[in-house]
């Protein structure tokens, strides 16, 4: 297997190992002289666990199992951990949901509350009316009997009493 890197680095980050090193220097029509590497690089199918590249065309059978099996053990082991955060993730999403709609319903029931102690304020306001009414007209109807009560008697009569 042979791959191969231009000098634009589009394989930089990838578990290769160079070989062999190649200039070539070439003129365009220009006149300008023009710098051209290629590198081969020798392919490597993964890495192994101590972080040494493993070569898969020199292992045997048995050993490309076991290279193979432990690739999907590590894939498993990838997928099991992002499977994890996803579901956490999924489970914050739905408690923050649930606070939201809890401080909503409290800041209803709050209003409710408030409402209701409004309504209760302002009907102890009207009773508390009604009743000075009913005080001042007990008042006005006393003053009336007791302005009945006082009987005048005529000068006249007055003086014929004597």
């Amino acid at each position: 297997m042979r791959c191969e890197l231009d000098l634009k680095g589009s394989l930089t980050h990838s578990p290769y190992k160079p070989l062999i090193t190649q200039t070539q220097i070439s003129s365009p029509h220009s006149g300008v002289p023009r710098a051209n590497a290629v590198m081969r690089f020798k392919c490597y199918s993964s890495v192994s666990s101590e972080g040494k590249l493993v070569d898969i065309n020199s292992l045997g059978e048995e050993e490309k199992e076991q290279q193979q099996q432990k690739q999907l053990q590590e894939q498993l082991q990838e997928q099991q951990v992002v499977d994890e955060q996803q579901r956490q993730q999924k489970e914050q999403e739905k408690e923050s949901q649930q606070q939201v709609k809890q401080g909503e319903e409290e800041k209803e029931e709050e209003g409710e509350e408030e409402e209701e102690e409004e309504e209760e304020e302002e009907e102890e306001e009207e009773e508390e009316e009604r009743r000075r009414r009913r005080k001042k007209k007990k008042q006005k109807k006393k003053k009336k009997k007791k302005k009945k009560k006082t009987v005048k008697i005529p000068v006249a009569e007055t003086v014929q009493m004597k």
